[in-house]
This record gives structure tokens, sequence and C-alpha cells, in this order.
């Protein structure tokens, strides 16, 4: 994938879009257009460049994302997950085999309540037991992006214990959740 051809990518991914998504959505195909370079270059140059790159040669993080009947799963939200799951967890990406990503209204029964976005994430790190977080708010972006925060932070602590218990400290073991 050249220069050239990436550049024409990312103009036609952009093209059509409103222009108050616009930041959002650039933000996610600059991420995800990164994401493909690393991928294509960990190829040599002739692998599959659909998936994540986790680090690791011929592996890949591998992102699902699930949501409920009152919420539309469309390319925007697709573009906005990725965005911020690779940039709260692209450092911890050789470690990581699969998040799964879950967005719910949980009021949707009443009109103009607070808080009713929920999202969960479940991150799955090889030979450990998976870390789940939550975050509820106004809106389904701002739960994405607290639960990834949260997510990053959840991540940073367990794998800093595991550190500290090779070094003689207390062990960390049992599934790790944070609300």
């Amino acid at each position: 994938m050249s220069t050239s051809e990436l550049t024409a990518n990312i103009r036609e991914a952009l093209a059509g879009v409103k222009e108050r998504d616009w930041p959002v959505r650039a933000l996610a195909v600059l991420t995800r257009a990164k994401a493909l370079l690393q991928a294509y270059n960990l190829s040599g140059g002739r692998g599959d460049v659909r998936r994540i790159p986790n680090g690791r040669r011929n592996q890949s993080m591998n992102i699902q994302i699930s949501t409920d009947k009152n919420i539309t799963h469309n390319d925007l939200l697709t573009d906005h997950v990725e965005s911020a799951v690779i940039g709260a967890l692209g450092r911890f990406g050789e470690r990581i085999t699969r998040v799964e990503v879950r967005l719910s209204d949980q009021n949707s029964d009443k009109k103009e309540s607070d808080d009713d976005m929920r999202c969960v994430i479940e991150a799955r790190l090889g030979g450990l037991q998976p870390i789940v977080v939550s975050h509820q708010t106004a809106t389904v972006e701002q739960a994405i992006d607290g639960a990834a925060e949260k997510l990053e932070n959840a991540i940073e602590r367990k794998l800093g214990r595991l550190d500290d218990s090779k070094k003689g400290g207390m062990p960390a073991s049992g599934p790790h959740t944070i609300d």
C-alpha cells in the first residue's frame, strides 16, 4: 500500500461525512490507517491488513462490537469504537487477544434521561483472566471513551501487579471487574 493509495483511501472514507462528524471520523480513519500500515509492514507487504495488529507477527487484536436494539450499529460507531480501543490499548497490543465491546441504552423506555448509555468492554489477555470495565453516561461516544480509559487503567494495574509478583510481591489472580 503506497502513500498515495493510503491518501486516496482516507479521502474516500471522509467523503460524504457530515461536517460536525468530521473530527471523530477523521481520527478514526487516521487511527485505522496507522493500524493498516503497521499490519502491512508486519506482514512484509503481503498479509491480511484488515485486522488490527497486536504487535506479534501473524496475530491481531480481534475487536467485537455488539449493540442492543436501541443503538444503531453503523460505520461511524465502529470507527469510534476502534479508535478508542486502539488509542487506549495499543501499547498493550502484544498481550491482548480479543476485545468485546457491548453498547446498550439502559433507559430506552424513558425519553430524555441522563446517563443511560452504557458501554461494557471485556479484554482478554493471553494467559490471564478477562478484565471487564463499564462506563455509563449521557452519550454513546462518552460511554465508549470512558470505558476505554478505565480499561487502559485496569490493564496497567493488572500488568503492574504481575510484574510486582515476579519481583516477589503478592500474586495477581482472579477476574478483574471495574464499574
